[in-house]
């Protein structure tokens, strides 16, 4: 039974008599420690990642439907004022510069969200 057991754990007899784990043991301590970085630097990188490529939508919902943003953006690209576009649609004024804004990333949900994740970075920027 321990013949067998040797076997099918892929143990082998070093040069003083011990059995001991194959080869393969080592290289898969080796994958596994570099697979353990790549999770610590994807974990690392994550919060920037959800920040800068799904731009989640934080606080509560925009009070205008998708027909009503397309027709924003429709007629800023016109040259409209905000007041104009906000009495043209029946939207808030507010409303029309938040639809504005999170298109450039400028809006104020956008900008704590980003010192949420990176406070460092604006800590550097409020200082200089």
């Amino acid at each position: 039974m321990i013949d067998a057991w040797k076997e099918a754990f892929g143990m082998v007899q070093n040069d003083k008599g011990i059995w001991q784990w194959d080869d393969w043991m080592d290289r898969w301590k080796q994958m596994n420690k570099a697979y353990d970085e790549l999770v610590k630097q994807w974990n690392r990188f994550v919060a920037e990642y959800n920040a800068l490529v799904l731009k989640r939508n934080v606080g509560r919902p925009l009070g205008a439907d998708e027909a009503q943003i397309a027709q924003v953006r429709k007629l800023d690209r016109a040259g409209k004022s905000l007041r104009a576009i906000a009495a043209e649609i029946g939207l808030g004024l507010p409303t029309v510069r938040t639809i504005l804004a999170r298109d450039n990333g400028s809006d104020r949900m956008t900008k704590k969200r980003w010192q949420k994740l990176h406070p460092a970075s604006s800590n550097a920027a409020a200082t200089s």
